[in-house]
């Protein structure tokens, strides 16, 4: 099965970090400014975003240090360079026979000159 991924991480992770975010923001803005629209709040939202995003940063540096760390996209990557080299095979078995074809025909071609021409 495979995962939708986004900036090396679950679909779901980011989610949660982006839902977390809001919830945090809004948070600092009830604290920090409420609904009077003081800059405290304004800037306690934009501290807010600015973590996160460094956050979001780190958790990305993290996945995409692990690579592939987990079993099954190791699996997964295996069977992919075994089909891989077997179509390898493949190509160089059809390039081989299209050879003999074109020698076969070029021989059947020779031999229907031959009976054409009258021997004499």
């Amino acid at each position: 099965m495979s995962k939708f991924r986004i900036a090396g991480m679950d679909w779901f992770d980011v989610l949660i970090h982006v839902g977390i975010t809001i919830a945090v923001a809004a948070g600092t803005n009830i604290m920090f400014g409420g609904n009077e629209g003081r800059p405290s709040g304004d800037v306690a939202v934009a501290a807010t975003f600015a973590v996160s995003l460094f956050l979001l940063g780190l958790r990305r540096k993290k996945a995409m240090a692990h690579g592939l760390d987990t079993p099954a996209d190791q699996q997964r990557v295996d069977e992919i360079e075994a089909r891989l080299a077997d179509l390898e095979q493949v190509q160089f078995r059809v390039a081989e026979l299209e050879e003999r074809v074109d020698f076969a025909e070029r021989m059947l071609g020779q031999a229907r000159e031959q009976e054409r021409i009258p021997r004499g």
